[in-house]
């Protein structure tokens, strides 16, 4: 990594921590899972149909290797942040974290600090949340990828995520 491109990410980071502390988040803040009713979660899975299958049929095949031989978790969140389906080991994370993982879990960073998915979101690039990155420490165990996804109309769709 280059320099100026070691400044952008580490701007990212600092960037992502001053708007979790304007939004009164604190380190120890441990957020609860707002899962949505079953309705809802139904609604959100129509409304995303597109983007759940072409993920399955075009995505995730280059990524079954992956899946069979290391212990990961690939999420794919809505714009909101919000988890459509997910792929992998489950084991890769503790008991507490596991809501988080679920379908319809939401990382917005409003709500769960400095993550992978909320952060992706927040700046429109692909982003890598090491342990320690994370604002919350309840987060510190995992590290997470995400890039998002973008419409033809270059409108965040989704975010692709892989957790580990």
């Amino acid at each position: 990594m280059r320099k100026n491109e070691y400044a952008d990410y580490r701007s990212v980071i600092a960037d992502s921590w001053n708007r979790c502390i304007a939004w009164g988040l604190e380190h120890d803040h441990e957020p609860t899972p707002l899962m949505p009713e079953s309705a809802r979660l139904e609604e959100i899975n129509r409304q995303h149909s597109e983007l759940l299958s072409v993920t399955e049929a075009e995505v995730l095949p280059y990524y079954r290797n992956v899946l069979s031989s290391s212990r990961c978790l690939i999420l794919l969140a809505d714009q909101h942040a919000t988890v459509l389906n997910s792929w992998g080991d489950e084991r890769i994370t503790e008991t507490r974290l596991k809501p988080w993982f679920q379908t319809g879990a939401n990382w917005q960073e409003q709500n769960c600090g400095t993550n992978a998915i909320g952060t992706s979101i927040a700046v429109s690039a692909p982003v890598q949340i090491q342990r320690n990155e994370h604002f919350l420490k309840t987060n510190r165990s995992i590290i997470g990828s995400a890039a998002p996804i973008f419409d033809a109309h270059r409108q965040i769709a989704g975010v692709l995520s892989v957790f580990s």
